[in-house]
């Protein structure tokens, strides 16, 4: 199996897998709910899976629940279907990477002697 194709099912099959074992897992509770994480874990968590708050952000605040004076806002399903794309987003963009890494290891480990012998075996 090329790596190309090995790349395409892992990061992006992957990505689709999980986001929809997340989806259908949060009808019943919703992502996030009753999960404590320490503050430092939290802090490099945003950091790391910055697609989630891309996702939400794009998806916007939820309906304005509070008086004109204060500002809160409910969370919607749409928030759940962005923070379930964005960790979805997440696994292809850092598997993408990981692929990438191997790939230009692959190309330089391969001198290009070797490369234009093998290709003349082949033809």
């Amino acid at each position: 199996m090329r790596l190309k194709t090995r790349w395409l099912l892992v990061s992006a099959g992957g990505a689709v897998l999980i986001a929809a074992v997340l989806l259908f897992a949060s009808i019943d509770t919703p992502v996030g709910i009753g999960v404590e994480i320490p503050g430092s874990v939290g802090a490099v968590a945003k950091v790391v899976l910055w697609p989630i708050a891309v996702c939400f952000y794009l998806a916007g605040p939820g309906p304005n629940i509070g008086p004109a004076k204060k500002h809160l806002h409910e969370w919607s399903p749409v928030q759940d279907f962005a923070v379930v794309v964005g960790i979805g987003l997440s696994w292809a963009f850092y598997m993408s990477i990981v692929f990438l890494l191997i790939w230009f290891r692959h190309k330089r480990r391969l001198p290009k002697t070797v490369n234009s012998r093998f290709a003349s075996r082949n033809r």
